[in-house]
């Protein structure tokens, strides 16, 4: 997924809107430091927050549809994001 809220890359437009630095990431290293695995990011790192959020509710979604017979087995799994580079604002495309 290339449109991760607050773009996964800086100085590209996956999203629809051109961000400047890749602000998706902002606050995970405070998330991973809780030490809780079952928490959400904190919402005051929106960007972070609402990609998680959304990632759970897809993740639940794909569950529903393994557990319905029509559906069963049609999706293998789930990757939250590619081509995703972390602390990558500084480099140049």
């Amino acid at each position: 997924m290339h449109s991760l809220p607050g773009g996964a890359v800086a100085k590209m437009g996956y999203t629809g809107s051109y961000f400047e630095t890749a602000n998706f990431f902002d606050g995970s290293d405070k998330w991973l430091m809780d030490g809780n695995p079952d928490s959400l990011p904190p919402s005051v790192d929106a960007y972070l927050y609402q990609g998680v959020v959304d990632l759970h509710a897809t993740a639940d979604w794909i569950m529903k549809m393994e557990h319905h017979g029509d559906t069963r087995g049609v999706i293998f799994g789930m990757g939250p994001w590619n081509e995703a580079l972390l602390n990558d604002n500084d480099k140049e495309f």
